[in-house]
């Protein structure tokens, strides 16, 4: 008799730990398909954290439904919300794009959908006998057991087959410095800003102003440039490695892999390698990892814990949906994605100057603005705009006005910290440029827009006597390497690698 109460005891402990299973396989689900889908690239501490996370959330949710629900309607509304929650924009694009529902494009009709959509199922629901509920339930227990069964072999085999390398440009083999006095280096780039092409023949601006102030400061401005690639992270990379990157495909950028197999090279650059290693004093005000420096909060790129996260309800409210509301302070207050930005903007122009004026040398710096790239933020003076209405305009594509007057603060800023670096320290190299073009541009050629970028250098004593009147991204640092620091670095063919909407040509 008592073995039978035992017995009897553990079948109803298993029965109702079973029918609280899926607490645990819904959120490992998610976590070992992003996973999966972006193997080596989302850091297992990341993973661990939303796991954690979601539990604890879907137990509170779950308490708050039962104290007006009968046990198993929250249980299968529960796992319901859940994966509309977590898969939002996953199954978004399946309606639109397998479904052919192009109407739900549009969050306000998708939103709108999903909400019809769970109160027809409540009640639904709501109206089967508790039985048929009960098998709702184990039902779906049993789906998601089967569904991490199924992600726990793709584990294993993309352990054993899946290439987690970063992207590899050629290694560049630099030459010992000799003992003599080498001058201090300064970067400032500037996302999407537009070159002296695309500006005057796509829309009739001329940047004149700007660059006859460069030259007044003794600065070559390169007529005709442009980078090597028309996406931020492999532009930046081609720069510090100064060469082409080795076979990006179709695949990993449409998926985002290439980006953050990009991100992870970048860590590890030539450039800064070297001037580390000759005693420099590296100073890295980016949102881009490198060794041995500090660098500040991911901005946009789909890496990390966002290739997780990107398609989930919270990310894209935070950071789509809220973006309109017309008061800054609330976007400062939930710091959703153009708040960041601006946030970023203004910390590394205040970084930069702080290591303008400090008294380290040798002294290499590399500053990244998110700027004049969309949302447009700020006006010409550099007074904060409507952030709501600044989003709003950007979803429409591009506005040339506010890109324009965006592009005169830049102009600003640059001239800002120029007129401050040649000040206190003459004899320092500083590159101007750009990380690519204008990409949504609707004016002249499109396609070359995207790649037309603006270089300037300064060079002092002008040990660049001439520069080129052509000079693309990858050959900028190869030619100051030569003239500033005894190398001889062959100058590479100019070729425009084309990496936007997931196409390698």
């Amino acid at each position: 008799m008592e073995n039978k109460n035992k017995l009897s005891s553990l079948q109803s402990f298993l029965k109702t730990a079973f029918n609280y299973f899926f607490l645990f396989t819904v959120p490992l689900y998610f976590v070992l398909d992003a996973s999966n889908q972006f193997w080596g690239w989302v850091p297992l501490n990341s993973s661990l954290q939303v796991f954690a996370f979601v539990i604890i959330s879907m137990i509170i949710i779950l308490l708050g439904l039962r104290s007006f629900l009968k046990k198993d309607i929250a249980q299968v509304l529960l796992i319901w919300v859940v994966i509309f929650y977590l898969f939002f924009k996953t199954i978004k694009d399946w309606f639109v794009i397998t479904a052919g529902l192009h109407l739900l494009s549009s969050y306000a009709f998708y939103i709108a959908f999903l909400l019809l959509l769970t109160i027809v199922f409540f009640f639904i629901v709501k109206r089967l006998s508790v039985e048929t509920v009960q098998r709702l339930s184990s039902y779906l227990n049993v789906v998601f057991i089967v569904l991490v069964f199924v992600e726990i072999g793709k584990s294993a085999h993309n352990y054993m087959n899946r290439d987690t390398v970063s992207l590899n440009t050629e290694e560049v083999k630099f030459a010992d410095l000799t003992n003599e006095k080498f001058p201090d280096v300064y970067i400032l780039q500037f996302d999407e800003y537009a070159g002296i092409h695309t500006l005057k023949n796509g829309y009739g601006f001329n940047n004149g102003r700007f660059i006859d102030e460069l030259e007044k400061r003794s600065f070559q401005v390169v007529q005709h440039s442009n980078s090597n690639y028309n996406g931020t992270s492999f532009s930046v990379l081609s720069l510090l490695n100064m060469g082409y990157i080795e076979e990006i495909t179709k695949t990993e950028v449409s998926s985002a892999i290439a980006y953050s197999k990009s991100v992870e090279a970048i860590k590890t650059n030539y450039l800064m390698q070297f001037f580390n290693s000759n005693n420099y004093n590296v100073f890295n005000h980016s949102f881009f990892e490198v060794e041995q420096t500090r660098h500040l909060d991911y901005l946009f790129l789909p890496i990390k814990e966002r290739l997780m996260l990107d398609k989930t309800f919270g990310s894209v409210l935070v950071n789509d949906l809220l973006c309109s509301v017309n008061s800054n302070s609330f976007h400062f207050f939930i710091n959703d994605l153009p708040a960041r930005i601006d946030s970023y903007n203004q910390e590394v122009i205040k970084r930069s100057y702080e290591t303008i004026i400090s008294e380290k040398k040798p002294l290499f710096m590399f500053s990244h603005f998110m700027m004049p790239h969309s949302p447009f933020l700020r006006d010409s003076s550099g007074k904060l705009k409507n952030i709501g209405a600044a989003y709003r305009e950007s979803n429409k594509g591009l506005n040339i006005d506010s890109y324009l007057n965006y592009l005169k603060y830049c102009n600003a800023v640059s001239l800002g910290m120029i007129d401050s670096i040649q000040k206190l320290k003459p004899n320092s190299v500083i590159v101007l440029l750009s990380d690519h073009g204008l990409r949504n541009a609707r004016q002249g050629d499109r396609k070359y827009s995207e790649f037309n970028n603006f270089i300037a250098i300064y060079s002092p004593q002008n040990a660049i006597s001439i520069v080129p009147d052509s000079l693309c991204v990858v050959n900028v640092f190869r030619l100051i390497m030569n003239k500033h620091f005894g190398q001889s670095f062959p100058m590479l063919e100019n070729r425009m690698v084309n990496v936007n909407m997931g196409l390698v040509e």
